[in-house]
């Protein structure tokens, strides 16, 4: 007895344009993929169609001024063992990537030491990232404290090679000299402050006395959904917010965890590259002297950090 097709009509022409849409369907995707680049799109689309060196060459072309293909290109090029590819895109997008970009860029450099081809760019973007890593800490500090060019700093500090260590003298004249470059904080670093400036509106936090003040933000306490409705004059600020961490506060442990990490990286590389590594310790420490000087103030240092 043979086989019975059982089907609808107006499925007999449908057959003849699978291919056309099948085309028209990759082409959205590969559309897609240029504006939202990622390893899986990269990945399915090459399942769908042999399109391996077009993808690619898209990602060199759009790599240079996205971010987000420039982050994929060195996920799609690490998968596919490309070291040379990479290497052009972090020789041509460095200048694209965030701080939290940190991660994808050690996973990066890391494929890029284990090839003899890519290994000396590779040690050398480290060596770049650290230098960069340092301008954004001195960038910090400068914000926070009164320091001016390197010699003067050091100039002020001279004194305390001469002084004993652990000396009560010394303790004395570093919490002065600490004192002294710190910047007096405004009630205008609070960004609610600076709202209600702008705003036109009182800033209630140093008012201790004003009892229709203090009703007021009570009712408004209690109804914690209020939104703004676009009438400026129904802005309102909560006093009772809790106080924002300072953003140099905020900042200073990513800052630091960045440089750890990319230490960690140097720490964990084989044996036989010791001596690059020992290499770019060295001039990162030179250049932490040159651009920090009071770093080399053991003292100095502990007194910052309580600050």
């Amino acid at each position: 007895m043979g086989l019975m097709m059982f089907y609808a009509d107006h499925w007999e022409g449908a057959s003849d344009v699978y291919d056309d849409l099948v085309d028209i369907l990759v082409q959205a995707m590969k559309t897609y993929f240029e504006s939202h680049p990622t390893l899986h799109a990269y990945r399915t689309l090459c399942s769908i169609e042999h399109c391996h060196q077009e993808l690619q060459e898209k990602l060199l072309e759009i790599s240079v001024y996205s971010r987000a293909a420039a982050l994929c290109a060195l996920a799609v090029f690490q998968h596919i063992h490309l070291p040379s590819s990479m290497r052009t895109v972090l020789e041509n997008a460095s200048h694209l990537f965030e701080a939290q970009d940190g991660v994808s860029l050690r996973i990066a450099t890391s494929f890029l030491i284990k090839h003899p081809e890519s290994k000396d760019f590779a040690l050398s973007f480290v060596e770049k990232q650290l230098s960069a890593c340092l301008e954004t800490a001195r960038s910090s500090f400068f914000w926070t404290f009164k320091f001016g060019e390197a010699e003067d700093v050091l100039q002020e500090l001279s004194t305390l090679s001469s002084l004993a260590p652990r000396s009560a003298k010394r303790s004395e004249k570093v919490q002065a000299w600490v004192k002294n470059i710190l910047i007096a904080k405004s009630p205008l670093t609070d960004p609610f402050s600076m709202a209600a400036m702008i705003f036109g509106l009182d800033d209630h936090q140093d008012d201790d006395d004003g009892d229709e003040d203090d009703e007021d933000q009570t009712n408004l306490d209690r109804d914690p959904n209020l939104q703004f409705d676009g009438a400026v004059e129904h802005l309102s600020i909560s006093a009772a917010r809790p106080k924002p961490r300072d953003l140099c506060e905020i900042g200073r442990k990513y800052q630091v965890k960045r440089i750890s990490e990319w230490l960690q990286l140097l720490t964990s590389l084989s044996h036989d590259l010791r001596p690059a590594r020992n290499k770019i310790l060295l001039n990162f420490e030179r250049l932490v002297y040159q651009r920090l000087p009071w770093m080399k103030f053991p003292d100095v240092v502990a007194e910052l950090k309580l600050q």
